[in-house]
């Protein structure tokens, strides 16, 4: 009999994901719907019928799912990384039948992986028959699991337009994590809202005191405490999921799931730890001398081995050889702050052991600060890409889909090493045409760039027609935030500033990035990934960060360009807007001409100006991105510099 084609997807998407509080809540969400995704394929192909799209039979995360015999480590990549994406394209010869019992395969596994986390929850945590109703009805109502016959995309849309997953009404206190669902209670509604923050501050002391930190309390002004996090079943089922090994809810793999990823705040330090470490082999007497002095202060203050599993490779090779420097990149994220040390109420420390120990922990830390001669920032940056118009190169190109499945193969296998060995950073999902990752500051920009290589590549590798025709691209959203700025917001924006920017505004195959402050945004900049001009190609994150680094103070000459001027290029962006290119440049260089400080220009007379000029007409390229006029001219806008300028200083 002839097989038939149908689409089949899990859902929701965005909200699952983005209901994160903590980077372990958004890598879990990712995790567990790539991982559900693979056990409906894995279903279907034991059903006889097979997947069109994507090609799964070299992909890692598939191959785990459908060999039983295969046991997994926490460090390999299947164990941590999501490779498939929740929707996918199948074949069958009775497809109705096939998608329904995925379906039903889906709903079993999901309940197993519940089970595993409510008994894990049932063991610290007073659990009544009121709280394990909650927690059925939670789990019961999450999925929206669609599918339709058929070889068109659209005919899943539409599919979904015909809604008829209706989530009930949830009652009583809200979860304070995705704001929607009853947080778990002993009496549900029936609880006062301190009854449930109780029931929450009870629930994290048991599994903070044996397991680590896995969720906040805080205390108020009477020292009473109080669960500042109250879950629904949902939410919990993230915070605790890499918790549950495989073989305790019955899944289809064994393995240890990978325990921790960095926090905001341990991300946003993560450069000045590489820097730290690289001048303590270097410096063993002034640096190595500070380093421990921090260490042995800390762990006498007992700050919490919050991020012990947390693992950045180039962190890890500094530490080899030193076993006495580990502790350093163990210790909870935000201990290298001095605002959040002196937070007494969400910073606590051991002062029954020594009343001075903050203090002392303070003055540690400025003490190896200044022998390194640097601070961390407090900004991080979260990496959204996704590839362009991949629905349309779908429907274009059909006889190609089995080579594009390949190519997005090779990408999301590169992606591993492009973000975690050559950017210090963290891969939280690369399935399909989609990336996410948590960055440092300084490496975000650099690693979109790589990552877009090789993409581009890929392509090249696999369906060279579809590069040939000038298609095949991806686009990027950076978002830089503040370690304080709540995660539902960063990813949020990092949706925002690559859908409404990078992609709708700047036309596609470019990068588009926002830096967040603690009060909100800031600025917004973005460009294409590379622009001819004059002739010559420029490849913008490569221009950037060239740029940067004539912010530096490094030695007389070597700083080009000063804050001053780019808080005057900002003062003078309004009159800028009205004059051509060449007079918007004559002004800026007076301007510049005008700047303190040895900048490193010849004494006098036209060589002098003409180098001014020079500078000045590169930096006025960088201003000139998203802002469009009514008739088709780009304006100039002050947001490239100061980008420029927070890049430089890693702060605004």
């Amino acid at each position: 009999m002839t097989k038939q084609t149908f689409h089949f997807s899990i859902g929701p998407v965005q909200s699952f994901v983005a209901e994160a509080r903590r980077t372990r809540d958004l890598w879990a969400g990712s995790y567990i719907l790539s991982y559900l995704s693979g056990v409906a394929m894995a279903r279907i192909v034991e059903l006889g019928g097979s997947i069109a799209y994507p090609e799964i039979t070299e992909n890692r995360l598939f191959q785990a799912i459908n060999d039983v015999s295969k046991e997994i480590k926490p460090d390999d990549m299947e164990a941590r990384i999501g490779l498939l994406p929740n929707r996918f394209k199948a074949e069958a010869v009775d497809p109705a039948n096939v998608a329904a019992s995925a379906a039903d395969q889906v709903r079993r596994e999901w309940r197993g992986i519940s089970g595993a986390v409510f008994e894990l929850f049932r063991n610290e945590a007073a659990v009544t028959d009121t709280l394990q109703e909650i927690w059925t009805r939670q789990v019961e109502n999450q999925w929206e699991i669609m599918w339709a016959v058929g070889g068109e995309g659209f005919l899943l849309d539409q599919r979904k337009n015909l809604r008829i997953h209706y989530p009930e009404d949830e009652p009583g206190e809200k979860c304070t994590i995705c704001g929607e669902r009853q947080a778990l209670s002993p009496n549900g509604q029936d609880d006062a809202r301190d009854d449930v923050r109780q029931y929450w501050a009870e629930v994290t002391d048991a599994f903070n005191k044996e397991r680590g930190y896995h969720f906040r309390r805080s205390e108020d002004r009477h020292n009473r405490r109080s669960g500042r996090e109250r879950l629904c079943a949902v939410c919990t089922i993230k915070r605790l999921f890499p918790l549950v090994k495989s073989e305790r809810h019955g899944g289809p793999v064994r393995w240890d799931f990978y325990h921790n990823y960095p926090s905001t705040a341990f991300m946003s330090a993560v450069d000045w730890l590489i820097d730290v470490l690289g001048k303590a082999r270097l410096d063993s007497e002034k640096v190595g001398k500070a380093l421990k002095r921090f260490i042995d202060v800390a762990v006498t203050a007992e700050v919490p081995f919050d991020e012990k599993a947390t693992r950045i490779k180039r962190i890890e090779d500094l530490c080899a050889g030193h076993p006495e420097w580990e502790k350093i990149s163990d210790f909870r994220g935000d201990v290298f702050f001095p605002d959040t040390i002196t937070n007494s109420k969400d910073f606590p420390l051991n002062e029954a052991v020594d009343p001075d120990i903050r203090t002392k922990l303070l003055e540690a830390l400025k003490g190896l600060t200044d022998a390194v001669n640097n601070k961390p920032t407090p900004f991080y940056a979260l990496l959204i890409m996704d590839g362009d118009k991949m629905g349309q190169l779908l429907s274009d190109y059909p006889s190609e889909q089995g080579h594009l499945s390949e190519a997005l193969n090779e990408f999301a296998e590169s992606a591993v090493r492009i973000v975690e060995e050559k950017n210090d950073g963290k891969l939280l999902y690369a399935g399909g045409d989609d990336v996410m990752a948590l960055l440092p500051l300084n490496k975000a920009l650099l690693c979109s760039w790589m990552l877009q290589a090789a993409y581009v590549n890929s392509f090249e590798n696999h369906v060279h027609v579809i590069r040939r025709a000038g298609r095949g691209t991806i686009s990027a959203g950076i978002v830089y935030a503040h370690m304080t700025t709540p995660l539902q917001k960063v990813v949020r924006e990092a949706h925002e500033v690559l859908d409404a920017v990078a992609k709708e505004r700047i036309g596609r195959d470019a990068f588009a990035v926002r830096v967040w402050k603690r009060g909100g945004p800031v600025l917004t900049f973005g460009k294409k990934w590379t622009e001819t001009s004059d002739g010559s190609v420029i490849k913008w994150a490569e221009e950037i960060e060239a740029i940067k680094e004539y912010f530096k103070q490094d030695g007389p000459g070597l700083q080009h360009y000063t804050t001053g001027f780019v808080h005057r290029f900002g003062e003078l962006n309004d009159y800028l807007k009205e004059l051509d290119d060449d007079s918007s440049i004559a002004l800026l260089t007076a301007e510049y001409l005008g700047s303190r400080g040895d900048l490193g220009l010849p004494d006098e007379g036209e060589a002098r100006t003409e180098k001014a000029r020079e500078r000045v007409g590169r930096f006025y390229r960088l201003s000139v991105n998203m802002a469009v006029d009514e008739s088709g001219g780009r304006l100039p806008t002050a947001d490239g510099p100061m980008f420029m300028k927070f890049l430089a200083q890693k702060e605004m």
